[in-house]
């Protein structure tokens, strides 16, 4: 569908690690999370600093991470990494715990706009923290240009009849409400 070389528009969402239960006994970490953001040779590195066993669940969306933590009331799972955008449900349900930030001194050596926490939507709530941003993760409108003439400069050209049928859209809850944010104008849908 698209050619050799794609134009994009692109917009980021911060990508975080919360802590879904309480910690789990007997050096193994439970973590939740997308394929590639826990690859196997991090894995194995990580259990031999830390004499610890890994195991890693991964989920293919944000809803499916959802409903997995949801499933279990958090039991299932020590960490996970979710877009920060989607935290309040989470924190509303009681599925997180707070994080003791001096337990993790490489918080101070992170992107500054990471630094306060307060002004990452989810991130702080009642003083405590409940999540660290890692990444920056954009959402992006790729398009070929031999195909796609004028340049999009809107997310609405998804919605222009000549396109339909050859539009391909990320299945998600949280990814549908950002596009349509997006959409209407919203500058920041991600805060």
């Amino acid at each position: 569908m698209f050619g050799e070389i794609g134009k994009l528009l692109a917009v980021s969402s911060v990508l975080a690690l919360a802590i879904a239960g309480p910690a789990n006994a007997g050096g193994k970490l439970r973590i939740l999370t997308w394929d590639g953001y826990a690859d196997k040779d991090w894995v194995a590195q990580f259990e031999k600093d830390n004499s610890a066993t890994v195991e890693v669940v991964f989920a293919g969306s944000n809803d499916e991470m959802w409903a997995k933590i949801q499933g279990s009331q958090g039991k299932d799972f020590d960490i996970f990494a979710t877009a920060a955008a989607g935290m309040q449900r989470y924190y509303e349900a009681g599925l997180l715990q707070p994080i003791d930030l001096s337990k993790i001194p490489n918080h101070a050596g992170q992107l500054p706009q990471f630094q306060d926490l307060s002004k990452i939507a989810g991130a702080v709530h009642d003083g405590k923290t409940y999540l660290i941003p890692y990444a920056f993760s954009p959402m992006t409108l790729i398009y070929d240009p031999a195909k796609v003439n004028p340049a999009p400069t809107s997310w609405s050209v998804m919605w222009d009849p000549q396109y339909k049928g050859k539009v391909l859209l990320y299945d998600d809850g949280e990814s549908a409400f950002a596009t349509a944010a997006i959409l209407n104008g919203v500058q920041t849908p991600f805060i």
